[in-house]
């Protein structure tokens, strides 16, 4: 099992989803009669957002009027909206297939300088950033975009919210706009 887990290429944070799935498998083996299911999260947005990710942490930036310092601006990560994730648990909750796993994201990558460029366009203004050597990470996969087709497939599941769209809901609900 440990060259299994360890195959996340070196990265605690990829090993760590590795292990958890491993034992999700191993507890549907053990337990039978109880339906074990795994839904894979991209990066989850919206309101109420507590964890400190890009785009909470841009709004926050722009909300207290500071220019934003980023890390790497150009890999590129699928951002999926909070009630798209809602959904998606939803019908995962009525699925009756035989599949255990399903990724949760929108089939979009977008990176730092689109999600800075988009809200230029929403704000209709410049924003002003800084890349800042210390939030640049030591070991980054340029992109980590869903491949939602199984949830489209066996829960006729999609994402409906765009980025910029999301983006709006962000910004007004922020106070921003």
């Amino acid at each position: 099992m440990r060259s299994r887990i360890l195959s996340g290429g070196g990265n605690v944070y990829a090993a760590s989803k590795r292990l958890s799935e491993e034992l999700v498998a191993f507890a549907a083996k053990q337990c039978p009669n109880i339906r074990f299911l795994v839904a894979r999260f991209f990066n989850v947005y919206g309101p109420g957002e507590t964890n400190p990710h890009l785009i909470a942490d841009i709004l926050g930036a722009l909300a207290a009027g500071h220019d934003l310092s980023l890390g790497s601006l150009e890999p590129r990560r699928d951002y999926v909206y909070v009630t798209d994730v809602v959904d998606a648990l939803i019908r995962l909750g009525g699925y009756a297939g035989s599949r255990p796993v399903f990724n949760v994201g929108t089939g979009q990558g977008s990176s730092a300088k689109d999600i800075v460029q988009q809200l230029e366009r929403i704000l209709k203004r410049q924003i002003k950033f800084v890349v800042d050597p210390a939030k640049v990470r030591r070991v980054d996969r340029q992109s980590l975009v869903a491949d939602a087709t199984l949830a489209t497939v066996d829960l006729q599941w999609t994402a409906k919210i765009p980025l910029d769209e999301g983006l709006r809901n962000m910004l007004a609900m922020t106070g921003i706009v």
